[in-house]
């Protein structure tokens, strides 16, 4: 815009020169007594003008120039404004995934807690039952070394009793 306006500020000064000089031309023309001078001095005045209008050339140019790399600027600051915006857009949805993962993350946890205590809990259920399954297999062996002296009781009693049966008979034989 600054390079716009600078050119049309040349311009306008080039317009006030040309005007100028061409108003120089015409009293010089107008002016017979001084034609050498005045033919120098219209010489001069069309260098200038020559100058002025390849001045105006260049900077017209220069001013196509700067409108070309300002809507080549003005594409690229879209395009970054865009690319921005996905940025902003795919950071958005990580910050929300990152959350989400972080709940899931504590809600697994709690779980995991949970389940170390319902594991702690088996172990003392597991430790409490060894030590009754240690008692009853002691009081298992305790009653059967009972059953098995009162099984050898029995056998020495019965023997017992077949020896005295067998000694009633054989006096009752006698």
């Amino acid at each position: 815009m600054e390079a716009e306006r600078e050119a049309s500020l040349r311009y306008q000064k080039c317009l006030e020169k040309i005007s100028e000089l061409e108003a120089t031309v015409s009293h010089s023309q107008k002016d017979a007594a001084h034609l050498k001078d005045r033919d120098r001095k219209a010489e001069n005045l069309r260098d200038v003008l020559t100058r002025l209008k390849d001045e105006k050339e260049a900077d017209l140019a220069k001013y196509l120039q700067a409108l070309e790399k300002v809507a080549s600027l003005e594409n690229k600051l879209l395009l970054a404004e865009n690319d921005a915006s996905m940025a902003n857009e795919r950071a958005n949805k990580a910050e929300k995934e990152a959350e989400a993962l972080r709940a899931a993350i504590a809600k697994l946890e709690e779980e995991k807690e949970a389940i170390a205590h319902e594991h702690q809990l088996c172990l003392e259920k597991i430790s409490y039952l060894e030590q009754q399954i240690a008692l009853y297999q002691g009081e298992a062996e305790r009653l059967k070394v009972e059953v098995d002296v009162g099984v050898e009781k029995l056998r020495g009693a019965e023997e017992q009793c077949l020896k005295l049966e067998s000694s009633n008979k054989s006096m009752q034989l006698k």
